[in-house]
């Protein structure tokens, strides 16, 4: 069924991945680029917005989202998904074992900021501009992504997990799955919809070290915005994205 989904193109994808592979030196890659320093003080999010859906809610009706409506999303909803997972990881004991996961969010239409990738410090309240995006078919393996309000990539520093060994890689990819879920859960709670997926094309981010076994390397993302839906179907509307209406 999901070839017959617009936009889809895991075929595509999966041939041109085995093509790159065989390529010695990577020469197939995007030209990578160093992106500008970034901003020293970076940009300041407002306050967190409340939840406004309770976890249980939100846990009892969770539906995958892949399609979302044009509108964007305010910045201090966006500081509440990009701050859960600071909370999220802290409250783990392994924690402080695995300092090196990293969020980058791309924010596609996020009112007031500037559409492109940004850095996002280790608390969630500050992020730093990065460069502007490239073509998300460039990126994204399925393109309906691109159509989400804000892209979070949840990546790590591989070689210095890789030093500390194989506990250290299944304890990074642990933590990973804890900040996704925890952004999830509070994009939920926020009235949005999403899914975490792992379908990115990494030589198609033009930023050093965005690629398996870079310093940047990615793990898991998270698409959310305001879903495609009819309530007058169901609460869940025709593409699985909760409106926040009983």
């Amino acid at each position: 069924m999901t070839s017959q989904v617009s936009g889809y193109r895991s075929k595509e994808i999966v041939k041109d991945l085995i093509r790159r592979s065989h390529l010695a030196g990577g020469t197939s890659r995007a030209p990578e680029r160093n992106p500008p320093a970034a901003e020293a003080s970076g940009h300041l999010l407002p306050l967190a917005s409340t939840p406004t859906v309770d976890p249980m809610t939100v846990l009892a009706l969770r539906q995958s989202t892949r399609f979302y409506r044009p509108d964007g999303i305010d910045q201090a909803t966006m500081a509440g998904v990009l701050q859960a997972p600071s909370s999220a990881r802290a409250a783990l004991g392994t924690a402080a074992t695995v300092p090196h996961v990293q969020i980058l969010a791309a924010a596609y239409r996020v009112e007031g900021l500037r559409p492109g990738l940004y850095d996002v410090d280790s608390a969630g309240t500050r992020v730093s501009f990065l460069l502007e995006l490239p073509p998300a078919r460039e990126w994204l393996l399925q393109d309906e992504f691109a159509d989400a309000a804000l892209v979070t990539v949840v990546t790590c520093d591989l070689p210095a997990v890789a030093a500390a060994g194989a506990h250290a890689h299944r304890l990074v990819m642990h933590q990973a799955g804890v900040a996704a879920h925890s952004m999830w859960l509070a994009a939920g709670g926020r009235g949005l919809s999403g899914s975490i997926f792992g379908g990115l094309v990494p030589w198609g981010m033009p930023l050093t070290g965005f690629q398996p076994g870079g310093t940047r390397s990615p793990l898991l993302a998270f698409a959310c915005g305001f879903p495609m839906s009819d309530p007058a179907i169901s609460p869940w509307g025709t593409a699985g994205g909760w409106t926040g209406d009983s």
